[in-house]
């Protein structure tokens, strides 16, 4: 929780004095000590909702049971999924995923 009333969650990656700098997914922030209010560390155990729990969409996958595909192959797969996000600003993608965890 910042000092401003904004909420970062992310996976810290290093911790100096001045400063923590968090993994978001999409983008690397460092935040100075000074702007934060409130720090929660939550181990990814716990953050983790129990297998087939409603809001638990990832599941792990043995990567030897994946199949090395194509790019083509894949897009005409998962392209339905892929949704364009347009800002004044910024251009990017999404995609959708359902109950089960599909895409």
């Amino acid at each position: 929780m910042l000092k401003n009333g904004n909420q970062l969650s992310g996976d810290v990656l290093k911790e100096k004095a001045d400063s923590i700098v968090l993994d978001l997914g999409f983008t690397v922030v460092t935040v100075p000590v000074e702007d934060i209010q409130e720090q929660r560390l939550e181990s990814q155990a716990a953050a983790l909702k129990p297998e087939g729990g409603p809001d638990r969409i990832y599941t792990e996958v043995d990567p030897r049971a994946l199949q090395e595909r194509s790019v083509k192959a894949l897009a005409d797969e998962l392209g339905g999924s892929v949704a364009l996000v347009e800002t004044p600003a910024a251009l990017g993608s999404c995609f959708a995923i359902d109950e089960r965890g599909y895409s």
